[in-house]
């Protein structure tokens, strides 16, 4: 079963690749990239994003943000819903993760380029597990622990799917711009950005970072 709080958990979950946890609802999200891309959310729509400013704490960001999901399911579009989540989200350092040692190697231009990419299909994969999205599923934000850093910090929640076994879902976040922005997603203790990582540097060392590029360019030009 797909629904909207897994499809917000995998968000970074890459479509289409064959690990996928031994939790089947990954493999159902997996597959969810290979639909029709949604169109960026558009300023000025009924939907806003939640509260976030540095004075708010990472776990009250994380469970306001799968709160207001859980009340648009059924009754939202997906641009309204992807304007409430993509504002939590820190594109730019995800993508300078997955990227490793290559990010400080490429040019701004490139930079720029792969992060519109990566960010594209993240969006794209998310989108498309929204079409069976269902309500019904709840999620538990676990009490904020002792942080090493005042502006990184580790939020750990419970998804209970209904009708389904419970499993945890960590977001590593950082105090940026005055926000905090989820960077990492770790499902049942595998970091989803990390899993990318070994992706993007398979492709690099064949082709540069020029043929990442390309390959997630061609990935998003699919319908």
């Amino acid at each position: 079963m797909k629904n909207i709080l897994l499809a917000v958990a995998a968000i970074m979950l890459p479509a289409g690749q064959a690990w996928c946890g031994e939790n089947p609802i990954f493999k159902e999200l997996a597959s969810a990239g290979k639909g029709e891309a949604v169109s960026a959310p558009v300023p000025g729509t009924p939907a806003q994003a939640v509260e976030n400013t540095a004075m708010v704490a990472p776990d009250e960001v994380v469970k306001a943000m799968m709160d207001q999901v859980l009340k648009m399911i059924g009754t939202a579009s997906k641009e309204e819903i992807l304007a409430v989540v993509l504002p939590s989200f820190n594109f730019e350092r995800m993508t300078k993760i997955a990227s490793g040692k290559s990010w400080n190697e490429a040019t701004e231009e490139q930079k720029t380029a792969l992060v519109r990419e990566f960010r594209t299909l993240l969006v794209r994969t998310y989108s498309m597990a929204m079409d069976a999205a269902v309500a019904g599923n709840k999620i538990e934000v676990k009490p904020l622990g002792p942080q090493t850093s005042p502006t990184e910090a580790l939020v750990r929640t419970v998804i209970k799917p209904s009708g389904q076994a419970a499993f945890p879902v960590d977001y590593r976040v950082e105090n940026t711009s005055g926000a905090w922005k989820v960077y990492d997603v770790i499902i049942e203790g595998v970091s989803l950005v990390t899993n990318y990582k070994s992706q993007f540097s398979s492709v690099i060392s064949k082709s540069g970072i020029d043929g990442l590029i390309k390959i997630l360019a061609e990935k998003n030009s699919k319908p």
